[in-house]
């Protein structure tokens, strides 16, 4: 029974000690009555404001939503934003704006990107050191579609990234597509020079709206049997690993240059954007 007692005496102390604390900013001796009016209230206050962090429950700390984004947690993703969570919460990376949809877009979470926008994420909301997140998205793209050049081609990114890009365009986001026009012609220009240099050989091959002209080819959309010759012809060059497709895409011939490098892929043929034509011709 002592005990007990004693223990009880020593948390009691404990709780006198915590509300004497503040007191002693006042001084050791100071006395109640030798307080001025405000410095009391202010002293009451204090003792409100410490009495009331010692009865506040255990709270966890607050979810990483870019972690769901980065790895594709969409139910946990979605209770976040049940709970009143941010869709535009912006994590900030070396200054600039990373926000949640952009961590999924680039993660190639495309159910995330989808539940982001439905709760009102901002899709021209500005990322990294560019306009907005669908272009910076289509310089991940850009980046993805070269290593194609390097036998490396990811079809799982490419697929995922132009997905999403479309599905950002469809709610209102604006590429500055003269912006990655101009990269995009500055990596073909280096993937043209270092094949030149490694002696490749490289076949030109035109992407227009309706068709895709290569030496000897021309590959009309407008009949499924023209269509399969192109299929026919990548698999033809199959395993020619000293050779290479320098794209040019003309204006509204984005279509003709994803189904080349589609085909490309999938038949292990080396290939790059030389340059993109913006504009009438």
């Amino acid at each position: 029974m002592t005990k007990w007692i004693n223990i009880l005496l020593s948390i009691c102390a404990l709780f006198v000690f915590e509300l004497k604390a503040p007191c002693r900013s006042f001084g050791q001796n100071d006395d109640m009555d030798k307080l001025t009016p405000a410095q009391q209230n202010d002293l009451y206050q204090q003792l409100l404001n410490k009495s009331s962090e010692m009865a506040r429950p255990y709270q966890e700390p607050p979810p990483d939503a870019f972690d769901y984004c980065r790895n594709g947690e969409v139910e946990a993703l979605r209770k976040y934003l049940d709970n009143g969570g941010d869709p535009n919460w912006d994590k900030r990376t070396a200054g600039l704006p990373a926000p949640l949809l952009l961590w999924a877009i680039l993660a190639f979470h495309n159910e995330c990107v989808e539940l982001l926008i439905e709760r009102g994420a901002d899709v021209n909301a500005p990322a990294f050191n560019v306009r907005n997140i669908a272009t910076a998205a289509g310089l991940k793209l850009i980046d993805l579609k070269m290593t194609q050049f390097y036998g490396k081609g990811n079809r799982h990114g490419i697929e995922q990234l132009s997905q999403a890009i479309d599905l950002l365009i469809a709610h209102g986001a604006v590429l500055d597509n003269p912006f990655l026009a101009e990269k995009l012609n500055e990596a073909g220009i280096r993937a043209w020079n270092l094949a030149k240099s490694r002696g490749d050989a490289i076949v030109v091959a035109e992407c227009r709206p309706d068709s895709i002209i290569l030496p000897g080819l021309q590959i009309s959309w407008s009949s499924l049997a023209e269509s399969e010759h192109l299929a026919t012809w990548c698999e033809q060059q199959a395993g020619k690993s000293n050779m290479v497709i320098a794209a040019t895409i003309h204006p509204g011939g984005e279509r003709s240059g994803e189904r080349l490098l589609d085909l490309c892929m999938t038949y292990g043929v080396r290939m790059f954007t030389h340059q993109v034509i913006l504009g009438s011709e």
